[in-house]
């Protein structure tokens, strides 16, 4: 972690510059990765897991601090994994200079593949406290510290409901034009 927090400082001095409010027409490409420990239980049965996920994003402003945007998502967790596509939707509310709040609303659907099943899904999830640092017009830094995810299998063995509070952090790189 200390590693990561370096890295981040070191980028943002190195491309130390103004930061503008996300206007009408903007665009991004960007993605982010994350890493965590989702509990999954069924009666008095429950079961800690890693999780990794890596999600590839492009978005759309379509008014002033408000996105639309696409989001391909995989993740995998004992033997599990979940491929989503979603539709992503964030307001932007600059807190300090170069620092914005981004709370981000995405609903969708997929798939899911375990050792001896595949089968459709329904995906949701809410950020509930996502950040984003500009350090440059150019380069945004994200990162989602608590969210909601439910997972929906419909023929598959479980289903997941996930809040996450500090638990399954994301991090993530963006590319405005």
């Amino acid at each position: 972690m200390k590693k990561l927090l370096t890295l981040l400082l070191c980028l943002s001095a190195l491309f130390a510059g103004n930061s503008v409010a996300q206007e009408k027409g903007d665009m991004y490409f960007g993605g982010s990765l994350g890493l965590g420990v989702t509990s999954v239980g069924e009666g008095n049965i429950s079961v800690s897991a890693v999780t990794f996920s890596l999600a590839p994003e492009f978005s759309y402003f379509i008014a002033d601090n408000f996105r639309l945007g696409a989001e391909l998502s995989f993740s995998t967790s004992e033997g599990i994994s979940l491929f989503t596509i979603q539709p992503t939707f964030a307001y932007y509310v600059k807190l300090v200079d170069k620092l914005y709040y981004t709370p981000e609303f995405k609903i969708g659907g997929g798939f899911a593949a375990g050792e001896d099943y595949s089968t459709g899904l329904f995906a949701f999830g809410l950020d509930i406290f996502a950040l984003e640092y500009m350090p440059t017009k150019n380069l945004g830094i994200s990162m989602s510290l608590v969210n909601l995810n439910y997972n929906l299998l419909p023929e598959g063995p479980i289903s997941t409901f996930n809040f996450a509070l500090l638990s399954s952090p994301e991090v993530g790189f963006r590319y405005y034009f």
